[in-house]
């Protein structure tokens, strides 16, 4: 089964977009990431494509989401993904 045939009468694309971002050539993956507060012993769990930018965001003292409260957050567990529809997909599931 052929998937890209040209259509007569249509004009040619550039095809579908990848899903998966890319940097000057190299991969950049997502990440589904879940933290522990150091002061509640909660956890929080997100996705982010980059860790430790996240992570300083959720520990900022200008951090004005709810996790601010339980400041400080300690990085516990990462997992790699190839798209950022395969981490939300992970973040919903490790969330039910």
């Amino acid at each position: 089964m052929t998937v890209n045939q040209r259509v007569p009468g249509s004009s040619p694309g550039r095809g579908a977009k990848p899903s998966i971002k890319t940097m000057g050539g190299f991969f950049m993956a997502e990440y589904v990431y879940i933290l522990q507060s150091e002061k509640t012993g909660g956890y929080y769990i997100g996705q982010t494509d980059d860790i430790e930018k996240r992570l300083m965001q959720h520990n900022s003292i200008d951090n004005v989401e709810y996790t601010k409260r339980d400041q400080p957050w300690a990085l516990i567990k990462t997992f790699q993904c190839d798209c950022r529809l395969q981490a939300r997909t992970i973040e919903r599931h490790i969330k039910t």
